[in-house]
């Protein structure tokens, strides 16, 4: 199990890692919220439905984009792996360039 905290985020994140049979594993991410800062604490209630529309939509996204990597690590030749489409884009390409994970 690995622990996961980073500061100014909200909240903190548990990996579970669980043999599944030979060459697998069960990867379980346990992520609890918290809103620390007043003015998110006072607008949750307000703004739930939209953070979790935007939770729903970035999981889609995200098991989109893993369903294309699997297709795109499993192609057994080039032009299969050349025929798997692109992952979608970011999400808020006005953030591209300040994203630190980019670089």
């Amino acid at each position: 199990m690995i622990n996961n905290f980073v500061p100014g985020a909200l909240g903190r994140g548990v990996w579970e890692f669980k043999p599944a049979g030979p060459g697998r594993c069960d990867v379980v991410y346990d992520w609890q919220i918290t809103a620390a800062k007043p003015l998110l604490k006072l607008l949750t209630p307000v703004l739930w439905p939209a953070f979790s529309a935007n939770h729903h939509w970035a999981m889609r996204m995200g098991e989109q984009s893993l369903r294309l990597e699997l297709q795109r690590h499993r192609a057994r030749t080039p032009e299969e792996r050349a025929a798997v489409p692109a992952a979608p884009g970011p999400a808020f390409p006005h953030n591209l360039l300040d994203n630190r994970v980019l670089g």
